[in-house]
């Protein structure tokens, strides 16, 4: 099926929803879509190409009202692939998979505890996951230098956003920066929630931007 939702110099957004106002359903679940398609519409890169954008917009679409779904029923674990170890760790701010085993050995060892089933984490095992994610954050943020006991320390996580940026991951480091300057606070602990309830969120858009950027047109 073709949507018609590309132009030359981006997405038709009247099309897509038009698009959505033709899917069957009550009019609840189409506004459900209209608002995860207007939240995707958000987070798009405006760097990209036109047929990149409609690939990150389809891409977030999608995983977003599996989200949705996967949490108004309880099921988020099993129903969505971005609550794993890998995928929610990556968005920690100072997180790099070559350094983290050395720097933080408890809390990567528990994470490699919780098992997964066709790569999801088990929906039983859901709320331990999280408490391990932001175990592992935490841990981060205090042998990175971007927090000090209970005390976050919000110049060093800026610069450890922008360092990811500088790396050649801008988009990522623009949502990070984002969600540091909305959870920011004195308390690692307060800070980490916040962090790891957007987790998903930042995850699920890392991977529509991946997916569009493979795209070569």
């Amino acid at each position: 099926m073709r949507l018609g939702i590309v132009h030359d110099s981006g997405i038709s957004y009247d099309k897509v929803d038009a698009f959505l106002d033709s899917l069957p359903g009550n009019t609840t679940f189409i506004s459900r879509w209209k608002t995860a398609a207007a939240r995707c519409r958000a987070d798009v890169d405006a760097s990209l190409t036109a047929a990149q954008q409609a690939v990150f917009l389809l891409t977030c679409l999608r995983q977003r009202m599996m989200l949705d779904c996967a949490t108004k029923t309880g099921q988020i674990c099993l129903s969505t692939q971005f609550y794993t170890p890998a995928r929610l760790s990556e968005t920690i701010p100072g997180y790099r998979r070559s350094t983290i085993t050395r720097l933080c050995p408890a809390e990567v060892a528990a994470m490699r505890l919780i098992p997964e089933e066709g790569g999801t984490t088990r929906t039983d095992l859901c709320p331990q996951l999280l408490q391990h994610v932001e175990a592992l954050a935490a841990c981060t943020l205090r042998k990175t230098g971007q927090a000090s006991g209970k005390t976050l320390n919000l110049p060093a996580a800026r610069e450890a956003v922008r360092q990811r940026g500088e790396a050649g991951d801008q988009y990522g480091a623009a949502q990070q920066m984002e969600v540091l300057e909305r959870c920011q606070g004195e308390s690692v602990d307060s800070f980490v929630r916040c962090w790891v309830a957007s987790a998903p969120k930042m995850a699920i858009n890392n991977v529509a931007h991946r997916q569009a950027m493979a795209l070569d047109f």
